[in-house]
């Protein structure tokens, strides 16, 4: 089961975070945490053409960073050339465990 909720910080900063899998991952305004580990995104709800529900967290910048927090919900089918304008992206499903957290925090940005 997976268990989340949003806090605020003393900066005032808002967060979701979730733990899954005993892990937890910090879904914030402008990046995804794990630990130390912090990847710059950008999200997007609902932007497929088959209508699905899901976030889109697409990264802000070069390197795998994203993949190491979300693993095999990142993917990256760029090129050298179109790297500039892509990093790479996650997309996470209705099924995924993190979606409702993701959804929450993409919905208030």
């Amino acid at each position: 089961m997976t268990a989340s909720h949003q806090s605020t910080s003393t900066d005032g900063s808002e967060s979701c975070k979730t733990m899954a899998g005993g892990q937890g991952v910090k879904f914030n305004k402008f990046n995804v945490a794990l630990g130390a580990i912090k990847a710059r995104v950008f999200y997007s709800v609902d932007n497929r053409i088959d209508n699905r529900k899901c976030v889109t967290l697409y990264a802000k910048d070069f390197g795998h960073t994203l993949r190491k927090i979300l693993g095999s919900a990142y993917e990256n089918k760029t090129d050298r050339q179109s790297d500039y304008f892509d990093q790479g992206k996650a997309v996470l499903f209705e099924s995924h465990p993190l979606y409702a957290a993701a959804r929450a925090r993409a919905e208030t940005v």
